[in-house]
């Protein structure tokens, strides 16, 4: 309603009209009239899963959209890729793959990984979602890192007391699991492999 009101204000109405789309990408929006008090705006609702063609918004500048259509096609990710590919302009480029990353979680990555296909890493980077994918990874490695890390330690723990035996790597993992701190202490004051093992 501000938005209708700052164009009115702007644009005389002899001269102009004032059309309004309302989109929205995950359906479920509401009707096209807006009313309170003594305001009344009329406005065309769009619900994209349900009002709007995949194929057609596929050959559309927005081809990102499809993404959220309930009739998408299986390859769906892989043309809506082919479609920022094809793009020159770099700007236009990002904010395709960011409005393709407001997807579901899913198709999302499918996208991401159809871009990773076309070597545009260096543009996927660029996003603001990239960012957050690149940061979440290397979140990850250092967490996996830490894990490896743990294993490895009560792997020795247990070599040094009971040599090697089967399934030592295993039960390794599932102490450093259960309670890295506590069953090392539980090692080093004289708890048995039975014992150890029985908790599995």
């Amino acid at each position: 309603m501000a938005y209708w009101a700052g164009l009115a204000s702007r644009y005389e109405e002899p001269h102009h009209r004032i059309h309004q789309t309302v989109v929205w990408p995950a359906g479920g929006g509401y009707p096209g009239s807006f009313q309170r008090d003594h305001l009344r705006l009329e406005y065309h609702s769009v619900n994209v899963p349900d009002d709007l063609d995949p194929d057609t918004l596929l050959r559309s500048p927005l081809a990102p959209l499809a993404l959220w259509s309930s009739r998408r096609p299986p390859d769906v990710a892989d043309r809506v890729a082919d479609r920022i590919a094809e793009l020159t302009n770099p700007e236009e480029r990002l904010v395709l793959i960011d409005l393709s990353m407001l997807a579901e979680h899913t198709i999302a990555a499918q996208v991401v990984n159809a871009l990773r296909s076309k070597s545009m890493k260096f543009n996927l980077a660029e996003t603001e979602t990239g960012r957050e994918i690149a940061q979440e990874n290397r979140e990850r490695g250092r967490e996996e890192g830490r894990e490896q890390g743990l294993v490895r330690s009560m792997e020795l723990f247990l070599q040094t007391r009971f040599g090697d035996f089967p399934g030592l790597d295993d039960l390794a993992r599932k102490l450093v699991t259960d309670d890295h701190t506590t069953n090392v202490a539980r090692i080093l004051n004289g708890a048995s492999l039975e014992e150890l093992q029985q908790d599995r």
